[in-house]
């Protein structure tokens, strides 16, 4: 990166993250882009699901297997009841798995909520969504005969004098697995392991998402939460969301090997920083994607929201100018795709780059877009 090039964006005038839209954003889960809501008005709470779950939330109705229609168990004196809960749709050996939230009012359950089953104080917690909740198992193992496996996690908080208590499981049979007694010998093909593995892998990541979306109706991340925008561009099949206090401006560019677009993503002043969001469509060949002319190389990789991307960073600085990025890159059905971050600053009054705002909030904020980046069914 050139300085000449830190002179244009700063000539562009791109604008800076604002720290109070940081702070609201921060504070927003990662909604599931195409998932559907799911808002209880008796108990106060909303939260996003996969559209391919099944919601049950009929009193008295079992849903069978692990998602049970109560919660008995100590310290509660009473029985909980299920207020709904999400499955996958099982097959065979794959997607067992589910979220299930029960909620009581009575007070010998609510006193109970945050007791182990031994009566102790339960001591560990876990921020979801700008709340805490107490937790008793996450993503504890298990194992029975005949193959038998799984993982579960159960998490409880008190709130509005009404005890919550959110359990969750993925559960399997090992695929080829003889019965009682383990000979040691699996039956199962190469197809059959790799799939069950990655149902596995799929639905830890959904119930994690799902997880990640439960938040109490009239709270302070209920309200941040509703103030998204989505963005979803039909040419190049692509969507992500960003706080609708944020400006986002598009332009389709000529380059040599056809067209392309670029968005910039603009957002609140900060003295002496110019930073954007800048997603390149289709501008590079898919040979030249993760070889940009300028910016960051990409050569690390990572995965975000299940799309596996090329990363990179780089700085430079001169001329009383600096420029930091951070950048990613995918090719998908043939399309090039750049997702970067510029972060250039002025140089301060004693001469020195001074970074006069909070960068790794900055960052944070990025990498919370790109949570919701996805890609979309594309129409020409």
């Amino acid at each position: 990166m050139k300085i000449s090039k830190i002179a244009i964006i700063c000539i562009l005038g791109i604008l800076a993250i604002g720290l109070g839209g940081y702070m609201a954003f921060k504070k927003m889960t990662v909604d599931a882009i195409g998932w559907k809501t799911y808002t209880n008005s008796k108990y106060g709470f909303e939260i996003n699901y996969p559209s391919d779950y099944t919601l049950a939330d009929t009193p008295g109705v079992n849903t069978g297997g692990l998602n049970r229609d109560q919660y008995e168990a100590t310290p509660f004196p009473l029985p909980l009841p299920r207020i709904v809960n999400f499955s996958a749709k099982k097959e065979a050996y794959l997607d067992d798995a589910g979220l299930t939230i029960f909620a009581d009012t009575a007070m010998g359950n609510k006193n109970a909520c945050l007791k182990t089953g031994e009566g102790k104080d339960i001591v560990q917690t876990k921020e979801i969504n700008g709340n805490i909740f107490y937790v008793v198992s996450d993503k504890v193992g298990d194992a029975a005969m005949g193959g038998q496996r799984g993982q579960f996690s159960e998490y409880r908080i008190v709130h509005n004098n009404t005890c919550y208590l959110i359990e969750s499981h993925v559960s399997w049979h090992i695929v080829g697995y003889g019965g009682y007694i383990n000979t040691g010998v699996s039956d199962a093909t190469p197809e059959q392991t790799k799939a069950q593995q990655d149902s596995i892998s799929k639905h830890t990541k959904l119930l994690d998402t799902l997880l990640s979306t439960f938040v109490f109706v009239g709270s302070e991340t209920y309200q941040t939460k509703n103030t998204l925008k989505t963005y979803r561009d039909e040419k190049y099949g692509f969507e992500f969301m960003y706080p609708d206090t944020y400006t986002l401006k598009q332009s389709v560019i000529d380059v040599g090997n056809g067209s392309g677009r670029t968005l910039v993503v603009d957002f609140d002043d900060i003295r002496n920083v110019s930073t954007s969001l800048k997603i390149n469509a289709g501008l590079y060949k898919p040979s030249e994607c993760n070889v940009p002319v300028n910016g960051p190389s990409y050569t690390k990789t990572t995965v975000v929201n299940g799309i596996q991307f090329y990363t990179g960073n780089s700085g430079d600085r001169g001329m009383g100018m600096a420029l930091d990025q951070e950048g990613y890159s995918v090719v998908h059905n043939g399309v090039c795709y750049q997702i970067n971050l510029d972060m250039g600053y002025l140089r301060s009054a004693d001469g020195s780059y001074a970074e006069n705002f909070d960068k790794a909030k900055v960052e944070e904020v990025f990498k919370k877009i790109m949570t919701t980046f996805t890609f979309v069914s594309a129409k020409n």
